[in-house]
């Protein structure tokens, strides 16, 4: 890690990291995948979760670095550090998404909910580990749940064990995720390591606004010329749904395909692909001939008519000159959301909805179907994470 003292930049060892609640790994994809002057400057030394099928995936990605498979209130952190190899002091981050049931619009929002009460173990932990930094993900309802008291409580516990705090919504979408995601994190810095104001990345794409602006402007415009022009007047710069998955379409319901169908076409397709050779998690969901025709019957990204809200995205198709909307845990399911493919009369599969997420295609995931479905839904798009990786290091340590 690189130590600050007197203004004067010291390199030793990669910043290491401990990785909780970590699902299949997302949240730390991003940082092993960031790179300064060509080097990997970030060293995951840890993965804790309770998922049995998690631990399958993260070993099978991730084959040298260990894992406990347990619930962290039942560890201490003289275990977590005995197994990162870390001696006491000389852990650098701790980062985790702990479980949002409580938090989420989709759940009960319930600030008495018992999972919330695993983001304060995760505080407990981190006091008694005293890393430099802590990062904490969750859905951005954390922050509004019963008039912002649940954040605050979190902000005044990390103060008070000598944490500089900073919270904000970020949108991946702004970043080169093509999907409008909202993730709320938390950065904590301790303070007799860093005092600096600006620790949250700035967008390098356009902004959630304007997107949701463009998506809502796609829902009635089917004309590709006028699509074209709306996007070069408005200056707008996104990764699209075709973008990051059309070398996969051509697969019908229930089929399953090993090898790419096609080569990929553009950059985000090329980073996604990388050397891969074999074509992995990429079946379709078997739809009944009754569900077929009903998606066939659905026009690309276009609104429909129902005024309720709740079901305002259900049995829509994506738009392949759009983004996606949030992915969920169910996007097997035409009812569930839009979820359904640009061109194909399917829904998207576990790898297109990983390469929605960001996940490069080498990262493949095990379990049975509905594992994989939850383990793609509930990640934090890599792209996100290493664009907070990223201002981490050159703020903080470079």
């Amino acid at each position: 890690m690189k130590e600050k003292i007197k203004g004067v930049v010291l390199v030793s060892d990669k910043i290491k990291i401990i990785d909780l609640f970590s699902g299949a790994g997302g949240l730390s994809e991003g940082f092993l995948n960031f790179n300064y002057k060509n080097i990997n400057v970030y060293e995951l030394c840890l993965g804790v979760d309770i998922d049995r099928d998690v631990e399958k995936s993260f070993k099978l990605n991730r084959k040298k670095i260990p894992f406990i498979r347990e619930n962290l209130n039942k560890i201490n952190a003289a275990e977590l550090l005995n197994h990162a190899n870390i001696e006491n002091g000389d852990l650098d981050m701790l980062i985790g998404g702990p479980p949002c049931q409580g938090f989420s619009r989709a759940g009960l929002q319930n600030i008495k909910h018992p999972l919330n009460e695993l983001t304060l173990d995760f505080i407990k932990i981190a006091k008694k580990l005293n890393p430099k930094l802590v990062v904490i993900e969750n859905v951005p309802n954390m922050f509004n749940l019963s008039a912002g008291h649940y954040i605050t409580k979190i902000s005044k516990k990390l103060g008070n064990m000598n944490y500089n705090v900073w919270s904000k919504t970020l949108c991946a979408a702004e970043f080169g995720v093509p999907q409008l995601r909202q993730r709320g994190f938390i950065i904590a810095i301790n303070k007799n390591f860093y005092d600096g104001n600006q620790i949250f990345p700035k967008p390098t794409h356009s902004t959630k606004k304007d997107l949701y602006k463009f998506m809502y402007f796609l829902g009635s415009n089917n004309n590709d010329d006028k699509i074209d022009e709306y996007i070069k007047d408005h200056n707008l710069k996104f990764v699209s749904v075709e973008d990051a998955i059309g070398d996969l379409s051509g697969l019908e319901a229930g089929n399953k395909l090993k090898e790419y169908p096609r080569k990929p076409y553009t950059n985000y397709q090329k980073e996604m692909k990388g050397n891969c050779e074999n074509l992995m998690n990429h079946k379709a969901v078997t739809h009944s001939s009754e569900m077929i025709a009903k998606m066939s019957r659905i026009y690309e990204g276009c609104y429909p008519n129902n005024k309720k809200k709740y079901y305002s995205q259900a049995y829509r198709r994506l738009h392949r000159k759009g983004v996606a909307y949030t992915l969920t845990t169910f996007f097997y399911n035409p009812g569930s959301g839009r979820f359904t493919h640009f061109e194909d009369h399917r829904t998207i599969t576990v790898r297109e909805a990983a390469r929605l997420q960001s996940f490069p295609d080498k990262f493949e995931f095990v379990g049975n179907f509905g594992s994989q479905v939850r383990q793609v839904g509930n990640a934090v798009p890599p792209l996100l994470s290493k664009a907070i990786a990223e201002k981490l290091y050159k703020e903080v340590f470079a």
